[in-house]
């Protein structure tokens, strides 16, 4: 995979669709470094890809977290009718 393309599926993935304003918020670089990033334009530096990847762990253990808080949530029984007060 190219280093472009990497960068496009770290950014959709953390971000969406529309990944380079936030990404470039979240690194604290402006929006036309990301682009040119993008473009090949210029490399993505060495330090950026570190705090990417830190930035991919916490997702996935955000994402890891919530996923079992949804299955401790949908196994935990319901009552049919709640009481009304």
């Amino acid at each position: 995979m190219s280093e472009s393309a990497l960068l496009a599926r770290v950014g959709e993935t953390l971000f969406g669709q529309d990944w380079r304003g936030p990404l470039a918020a979240e690194l604290g670089v402006e929006a036309r470094a990301v682009k040119r990033w993008e473009k090949n334009v210029n490399r993505v530096p060495k330090p950026v890809w570190e705090d990417l990847g830190c930035l991919l762990y916490s997702y996935a253990a955000d994402a890891e977290s919530l996923a079992k808080e949804l299955e401790e949530q949908m196994l935990t029984p319901r009552r049919k009718n709640p009481p009304r007060g």
